[in-house]
C-alpha cells in the first residue's frame, strides 16, 4: 500500500463511513424510545444496545487511528495488507464481543444516538488528521488479523453494516 492509497481514497472511505453510519442511526431513530429497548425473543441486545456497541467500537477504533490508543506499530519490512474482501471471508457469523464493548442493559435509544453521533465525529476526525505515513502503521486484533491504520475505516464499516442488519432483525424492520 503507497502513502498515495490512503489520500487518495480518504474521502471515498469517509463518504461509506457516513453512509454505513447513516443507515444505523436512521433505523435505530425511526423506533420508538421503548420499542428500542425490548430484549429480543430468546434474549440477545436491545436496539439501543446494538447502536451502544457499535458506538464503543467505532469510538474505540478512532483512538486506534489518532493515536489516543497506542495499538499501532510500524509495519513489518515484509507486511503485506491482505484485501479487505479476503478479510470478511475468514470472519465467522457471530463473535461474543469483548467485555470493554458489552453496552450497559439499560442503555436507551436517545443515549445510544448520542454515542453513535459522538463516535462518528471521533472517527471523521481520525481519518481526516491520519497522515499517510500512519495509514501505513499496523494494528493486529485476533479477529481480523494484522491490517494497516487505512483499513481500520474498512472494518469500521464492515461491523456497522453487520450490525445494521442484526438491528433490523431486532426491530422486525
Amino acid at each position: 500500500m503507497t502513502d498515495e492509497a490512503f489520500g487518495s481514497r480518504r474521502e471515498r472511505l469517509l463518504a461509506q463511513i457516513d453512509e454505513a453510519t447513516g443507515r444505523l442511526r436512521a433505523r435505530l431513530a425511526s423506533a420508538i424510545a421503548d420499542e428500542a429497548s425490548v430484549v429480543p425473543v430468546g434474549g440477545g441486545w436491545t436496539g439501543a444496545q446494538v447502536v451502544q456497541h457499535v458506538a464503543d467500537f467505532n469510538r474505540l477504533l478512532a483512538g486506534v487511528v489518532s493515536g489516543a490508543v497506542p495499538a499501532a506499530r510500524a509495519a513489518a519490512p515484509d507486511f503485506q495488507p491482505r484485501q479487505w474482501h479476503d478479510i470478511l471471508a475468514t470472519l465467522g457469523e457471530r463473535f461474543e464481543a469483548p467485555r470493554q464493548l458489552q453496552p450497559r442493559p439499560d442503555v436507551t435509544r436517545d443515549d445510544a444516538l448520542a454515542a453513535l453521533d459522538a463516535a462518528g465525529s471521533a472517527v471523521r476526525a481520525a481519518f481526516e488528521s491520519m497522515t499517510d505515513e500512519r495509514a501505513t502503521m499496523t494494528m493486529t486484533h485476533p479477529r481480523v488479523g494484522t491490517i494497516t491504520l487505512s483499513q481500520v475505516g474498512d472494518w469500521i464499516v464492515a461491523h456497522t453494516i453487520r450490525h445494521n442488519a442484526q438491528l433490523k432483525r431486532v426491530l422486525g424492520r
